[in-house]
């Protein structure tokens, strides 16, 4: 059956008859599950991604998404008023590349009914895609970013930040920068507010691009690491500016409840602040 609601609405007072809109019958609250198959220039990309307790996650390997993204994304589905196009005498569905779409979206709510949007690599003049829905034969329009929102990069998809969820109060932080070796914690007249700008630092890391496990050989010597342990946490980073590509590349870990390794670049603006870490930063400043 056909999982479609219509709605008859006026775009503006100065109309004289009201435009003809389908809205999936979805609610943000209730989508549990997103899956987008794309093609894009060169190739084709499949984005699967599902709620879970914690939050978003890709399906695959369960690596977190952006869960502003994700919210942003279902309230524009939920939202999004389709318009019917009108076809001229001398167009048919098939002018609109149906058969070879731009991108297929499933959604899929907690009752596990699914809504399919399709949409064509047409355009009208107002530069908005051609969309069908569901089993619906009727070709619309659509004035909102949602296209755009579909075809983003990836990384708009996953989470920007790999060490967020921290429950317990660290007990020992280890760092090795490029010319020192401390444990932050044992340093004398330590200033705890910058043990907490430290951990501060790490929450904030936002990741570039995510990189695949034989992207560990990039981070070569010299390499800078930060240890920080809980009874039940254990978070470990590890990063490298690699001269010849001038690329900072790091290794996040999370041990604990969770244990998760994540290879991924950063901007390096970042090298400054980790590789000249020293004991002389977390001592109170002398009044």
């Amino acid at each position: 059956m056909m999982a479609i609601v219509t709605y008859y609405l006026e775009r503006s007072e100065d109309q004289k008859e009201a435009s003809k809109y389908m809205r999936l019958s979805v609610s943000t609250d209730q989508i549990n599950a997103i899956l987008i198959e794309r093609n894009l220039d060169e190739s084709s990309e499949t984005l699967d991604v599902k709620r879970t307790s914690e939050g978003w996650v890709f399906t695959k390997d369960m690596m977190p998404a952006d869960l502003e993204y994700m919210k942003d994304l279902s309230e524009l589905i939920e939202s999004a008023d389709f318009e019917a196009v009108i076809l001229a005498p001398n167009q048919s569905p098939d002018q609109f590349r149906f058969n070879k779409p731009k991108a297929r979206i499933t959604i899929q709510d907690n009752l596990s009914r699914p809504n399919t949007i399709i949409m064509s690599d047409r355009r009208n003049f107002q530069g908005q895609p051609y969309y069908m829905l569901n089993d619906d034969k009727n070709i619309y329009t659509l004035n909102s970013d949602l296209d755009k929102k579909i075809m983003n990069k990836i990384i708009f998809f996953q989470a920007k930040h790999v060490f967020k969820n921290q429950n317990e109060e660290f007990t020992k932080i280890q760092v090795q920068s490029l010319n020192h070796k401390f444990d932050v914690l044992k340093i004398p007249n330590l200033d705890k507010t910058k043990v907490a700008a430290l951990v501060s630092q790490l929450k904030k890391l936002t990741v570039q691009s995510y990189l695949g496990s034989d992207s560990k050989k990039k981070l070569v010597s010299p390499v800078m690491e930060v240890i920080m342990s809980a009874p039940n946490l254990i978070w470990t980073l590890r990063l490298s500016l690699n001269l010849e590509d001038k690329k900072l590349y790091g290794e996040a870990k999370i041990s604990g409840l969770e244990n998760k390794t994540y290879f991924v670049e950063y901007d390096t603006s970042y090298w400054a602040y980790f590789s000249n870490l020293n004991e002389k930063q977390f001592v109170k400043d002398q009044k």
